[in-house]
């Protein structure tokens, strides 16, 4: 059950997202449903049931002497902070947009085909783009001798999305003698 949980979780953290109702939550705190139903230009009962199944899956907070909802700053920093490490929103979104085309999905599954990237849904593109780009800025900022077993190696990773494709512009691992191992990558 707990799977099944996650999926709908995972589709009503979307909703969140999309409706911008997680970002309204965040800047009015604690709040009536009918209030964040005005600030996030929504259906009452709609946000009542969506707020009620966030409430259940512990994705935000109720207060019901109140009858309230807030975010506490950890489920904001996972749902509403769009840009930092924290938030899953893109890769919600990404995996929302391979629900989207899951009839292809079983398809290649069955043949063994494989599916070029740029064949996925644009859900996927849009994802992918929201969610790698802050953790590759952490990445930038790590020293692979971390990973390498104390060699001296140091990574700098910038990244660009162009045209729904992700490319690490430059990976340079220099090893202890300076000498390049890997340039120009892409994913």
């Amino acid at each position: 059950m707990g799977n099944a949980a996650g999926a709908v979780g995972l589709l009503m953290a979307y909703i969140g997202d999309q409706t911008g109702i997680y970002r309204a939550m965040e800047e009015l705190g604690p709040c009536t449903h009918e209030t964040l139903a005005k600030k996030a230009d929504v259906d009452v009962r709609y946000l009542r049931e969506w707020l009620s199944s966030n409430a259940a899956m512990g994705y935000i907070e109720y207060n019901a002497e109140a009858d309230t909802f807030h975010l506490t700053p950890e489920q904001a920093a996972i749902f509403s902070r769009e840009g930092e490490p924290t938030c899953m929103q893109g890769f919600f979104q990404a995996v929302v947009g391979q629900y989207a085309t899951h009839d292809t999905a079983i398809d290649i599954f069955k043949s063994g085909e494989g599916r070029p990237w740029e064949d996925h849904h644009s859900c996927c593109f849009c994802g992918t783009d929201r969610f790698l780009p802050p953790r590759l800025r952490i990445l930038s900022h790590l020293r692979m001798d971390t990973f390498a077993k104390g060699r001296g190696a140091y990574s700098h990773i910038r990244w660009e999305s162009r045209r729904h494709r992700l490319w690490i512009r430059r990976l340079i691992i220099v090893d202890g003698r300076g000498i390049p191992a890997v340039t120009n990558s892409r994913i």
